[in-house]
């Protein structure tokens, strides 16, 4: 049995650049410690990153690449999943964004947390930070006590869990039948509620950083937002556990979440100073040294 098993899900094309990100992303998960195998399913990538991704599979033996069709990241999260439980029989399960980057010893300490509270569930604190100017902000989480009070507060957004950091038992993982491959946007959230709503034990917290989250001008969230995926993903989510007027209200926020996604980008990149000085609850700005050894790297040497 293995460890633990991280899924990455990726759709490269010409325009968004995503390659030389998800590159960072395979490099760090390659320094994790312990036992572990890593997946990337390409989904239906339009460039040439299919074959470098076969070639750096070659390279790294806890490096699997699978190929299909694009069918958006929940699916591919639940195929890489679903390949790594047959291949591999992993204890644990988490994930990682195409543009994001694992902690150093991200998964040993969440596989440990896991093990040290009984629990299928563990989240963690997470660095976020805008490119290209490397500012970050620290993500604080949330201790739950009562998964399904949290359950209520996450759904109102009242309550912090770090999507990216989430580690879960395999078997819960399968029971709760993974993502679900209709949302392709805010999967995450969707994913949380329905772990919170089933978890019968409180997850385990850890209050440091497991993850680095990147934010930069082709991330995904953007362009659901601005086609419209986004908010019909809200709705969906919305409506597997409200209706009436609670249901109304709760998506009449998100419209307005929306909206201001929406803004030009001029007017956006003029609020982003107020909005990291800000943060918001459990945010705050810090000196987040790890940017500086992601530019330490040659990431194109890995494919030499």
């Amino acid at each position: 049995m293995t460890d633990a098993l991280i899924v990455t899900p990726v759709y490269c094309t010409p325009q968004n650049r995503r390659f030389p990100l998800l590159l960072q992303t395979v490099y760090w998960a390659q320094q994790q410690e312990g036992d572990f195998q890593h997946v990337v399913v390409d989904d239906g990538s339009t460039d040439d990153s299919p074959e470098k991704l076969d070639y750096l599979a070659e390279r790294f033996p806890r490096l699997t690449v699978l190929h299909q069709e694009n069918q958006g990241s929940s699916a591919a999260i639940n195929a890489g999943f679903e390949f790594g439980m047959q291949e591999f029989n992993p204890e644990f399960v988490c994930y990682c964004h195409s543009d994001d980057v694992l902690l150093p010893g991200s998964v040993s300490r969440r596989v440990q947390a896991a093990r040290t509270a009984r629990t299928d569930f563990v989240f963690s604190d997470a660095y976020m930070f805008w490119e290209p100017d490397k500012i970050a902000c620290f993500r604080s989480g949330s201790e739950i006590d009562d998964p399904f009070n949290s359950f209520e507060a996450l759904l109102r957004r009242k309550v912090g869990v770090n999507y990216s950091t989430m580690l879960w038992s395999s078997r819960f993982f399968g029971d709760l039948g993974g993502f679900d491959p209709a949302i392709t946007s805010a999967e995450d959230w969707d994913v949380t509620l329905r772990t919170l709503k089933q978890l019968e034990t409180p997850p385990a917290y850890i209050p440091q950083p497991t993850i680095a989250l990147r934010r930069h001008d082709n991330n995904l969230c953007e362009e659901n937002t601005r086609n419209g995926t986004k908010l019909d993903c809200y709705k969906m989510i919305l409506a597997k556990h409200l209706t009436g007027l609670d249901y109304r209200i709760e998506l009449a926020k998100l419209r307005v979440k929306v909206l201001l996604y929406k803004l030009p980008e001029s007017v956006k990149r003029r609020l982003r100073p107020l909005k990291r000085a800000l943060c918001g609850p459990g945010r705050r700005l810090e000196h987040f040294t790890f940017t500086d050894q992601l530019d330490d790297i040659d990431y194109s040497a890995l494919l030499n």
